[in-house]
C-alpha cells in the first residue's frame, strides 16, 4: 500500500462505516473474495444495512455483544456457488454441516460465532471457509493452531503461498483504491453499485 494510502487509512475515524467498509471490505466490494466479516459500532447498523440494499451483496448479522455488532457481508450468487462445490460442501460436512441449503449453512454459522462470543465456546474455524479460504489453508490453521504457516495477510497461509502474494496484492490495490475514492468524498452505496456484477 503507498504512504499517501497508509496516512489516510491512519485518520479514518473508526466510526464511520464507509471508511471502515472501504479499508475492511475492499476485496467483497470489488467482487474479488466472496464474503468479509465486518464489525462495527452497534449504532451502523441502519446505515450498513441501508448501503447494501438493493445490491448483490447481503448483510447477515452474526452477533452483536455491547456496542459492537459483527456482520458476514457476501455476495449472494457467488457465495452459494461456492458452498456448493464438491470441495467446499465435504469440507463443511466435516464441520457438522450437513443441511447443504446456503440459507441453513449461514444460520449455523451465526449460532456458532454467537456462542462463540457471547458464551466463550470455541471459535468456528469453518468460518475461514465461508470467507473464501482455500481449504488447505483453514485445514493448516487449525492443525497448526495458528503456527509454521508460510505467508501471512489477509489470512494465514498454508497453501500455495505464490498464489496467495498475488492474491494479498490485488486485494491491497483495491483497499487501496476505495479508500483514495472515499477519502475523495465518494459514497459507498454509488460505489458499491458501480462494481455490481452484469
Amino acid at each position: 500500500m503507498s504512504e499517501q494510502v497508509i496516512e489516510l487509512t491512519t485518520k479514518i475515524g473508526r466510526e464511520e462505516v464507509e471508511k471502515q467498509l472501504a479499508y475492511q471490505c475492499a476485496a467483497l466490494i470489488t467482487g474479488q473474495k466472496v464474503s468479509n466479516t465486518f464489525i462495527t459500532q452497534r449504532s451502523n447498523i441502519v446505515r450498513l444495512v441501508s448501503i447494501f440494499k438493493g445490491t448483490s451483496i447481503a448483510c447477515r448479522l452474526l452477533c452483536v455483544k455491547g456496542n459492537k455488532a459483527t456482520f458476514l457481508l457476501y455476495r449472494k450468487g457467488a457465495l452459494e456457488k461456492y458452498l456448493s462445490s464438491p470441495e467446499i460442501k465435504d469440507k463443511l460436512c466435516e464441520y457438522g454441516y450437513f443441511d447443504i441449503a446456503p440459507a441453513m449453512m449461514l444460520k449455523k454459522l451465526s449460532q456458532r460465532y454467537a456462542a462463540h462470543i457471547c458464551k466463550g465456546e470455541e471459535f468456528p474455524h469453518e468460518m475461514g471457509l465461508f470467507l473464501g479460504y482455500p481449504p488447505e489453508d483453514v485445514k493448516g490453521f487449525v492443525e497448526e493452531k495458528g503456527r509454521g504457516y508460510k505467508l501471512s495477510g489477509y489470512w494465514k497461509v498454508y497453501g500455495d503461498a505464490d498464489y496467495c502474494r498475488k492474491l494479498f496484492a490485488s486485494f491491497d490495490l483495491a483497499r487501496e483504491q476505495l479508500v483514495r475514492l472515499v477519502a475523495g468524498g465518494a459514497d459507498m452505496r454509488w460505489i458499491t453499485m458501480a462494481y455490481e456484477p452484469v
